[in-house]
């Protein structure tokens, strides 16, 4: 059975609520450590961090490696790459078309870059570009609208270039005096998210860049050496210097067992609403079947119509070049009760139409002895002629 417009609008409620619930940046957050993991021995400089594939990938700076662990913690070996011996100073990662773009901070150079990287770690040349002078400092970055995001550690400004490497002047913004150490920077709810290395917290900025202070929230101290962030499954997920991942949630935000239960109660009682709404609708459906049998049925109207015309060789057929007679009152008497039924007049060319029930009627033109008996029958079309 096909859903009805009813069902479809119910359950995209059901879909808006559960999207709802858990999946946006809330207002403050608290550390929850059952969600986090420790990284491996190797990992001892994690800088950045994204996610694709269902598995965290972690770029780790003086190993010039990308780790990859999957949503438990658990390290996948096989997935993880090394970064090419030119991008020896990454300090970033985020997931884009398909590809990894890896920020690098050569300290030994002047010039920033984004290295590019297929999901098998191969090196794509063609897709990476140069940072400007002003991006001196880079140490995170993030995609939003279609545009990098790159956090300055020296410039205190975060700055924005397109797909193609361009910078848009117009969209950067500058951090606040108290984000003194920019790290990391992810994007989510419609903000920017800046962790900051010394004080040990996150500000937040809307897209145009101001301050949001009451979105911002404190790292434990345990966090105290943060660097890269990433917004996942509804939670800040924030990488700390030589061992672990920090993660942090709505302070408000409901055990998970409790909110399917929540869920599943919510989803009974839109299966009972649909279904009593389908015994309602069936019930209509069954009404307006029972009403539309029970109205009477008309009888089709049908008719008569032909031509009234000179009889030149009185044979009593309508033959080609007689002249139809125009202005001739026609006159229909129903046999049944002898009475009028119906009067028209013939056109220009002598013909005439009119619409009749069935039944039998005599058809003449009036003032004249021409006539004929015709019989109507449902659905029929009768042609008769009238000779003079």
């Amino acid at each position: 059975m096909g859903y009805t417009k009813t069902q479809i609008a119910l359950y995209s409620m059901i879909v808006l609520t559960i999207t709802g619930a858990g999946f946006q940046a809330a207002s403050a957050y608290v550390p929850d450590p059952d969600s986090g993991f420790n990284l491996v021995s190797t990992n001892f400089t994690p800088v950045g961090i994204t996610f694709y594939d269902d598995k965290f990938w972690i770029v780790d700076r003086y190993e010039t490696k990308v780790f990859v662990y999957h949503t438990n913690g658990t390290p996948d070996s096989n997935s993880r790459f090394d970064l090419t011996s030119e991008n020896d100073g990454p300090l970033g990662i985020t997931f884009y078309d398909n590809k990894f773009w890896v920020l690098d901070n050569n300290d030994d150079t002047t010039i920033d870059k984004i290295f590019v990287y297929d999901t098998d770690g191969t090196l794509d040349d063609n897709s990476g570009f140069d940072l400007t002078s002003k991006s001196i400092d880079s140490t995170g970055m993030t995609l939003y609208d279609n545009k990098f995001w790159v956090v300055d550690f020296t410039a205190h400004k975060v700055f924005a270039y397109n797909t193609d490497g361009t910078l848009d002047d117009n969209s950067g913004f500058d951090l606040t005096s108290e984000n003194t150490q920019p790290i990391g920077i992810t994007f989510a709810d419609e903000k920017f998210w800046v962790v900051d290395f010394k004080d040990s917290k996150v500000f937040a900025y809307d897209i145009n860049g101001t301050l949001d202070d009451n979105s911002g929230f404190d790292l434990v101290s345990e966090n105290g050496n943060s660097a890269g962030i990433l917004f996942h499954d509804g939670k800040f997920w924030i990488l700390d210097w030589f061992d672990k991942i920090y993660v942090y949630v709505p302070e408000d935000m409901p055990d998970l067992e409790a909110r399917l239960t929540n869920l599943e109660t919510m989803l009974n009682d839109m299966k009972t609403i649909l279904s009593n709404l389908e015994g309602m609708m069936s019930d209509i459906t069954a009404r307006i079947e029972k009403l539309e049998a029970d109205e009477p049925t008309e009888p089709t109207l049908t008719g008569v119509s032909g031509i009234v015309y000179m009889d030149s060789n009185e044979n009593d057929i309508y033959d080609s070049g007689e002249l139809g007679v125009s202005e001739k009152s026609i006159i229909v008497v129903n046999f049944a009760d002898q009475t009028d039924v119906n009067k028209t007049i013939t056109d220009e060319n002598g013909s005439y139409s009119i619409e009749l029930k069935a039944g039998g009627y005599l058809i003449q033109v009036e003032g004249t002895s021409t006539h004929a008996y015709i019989t109507i029958t449902d659905g029929s079309i009768l042609t008769q002629n009238l000779g003079l």
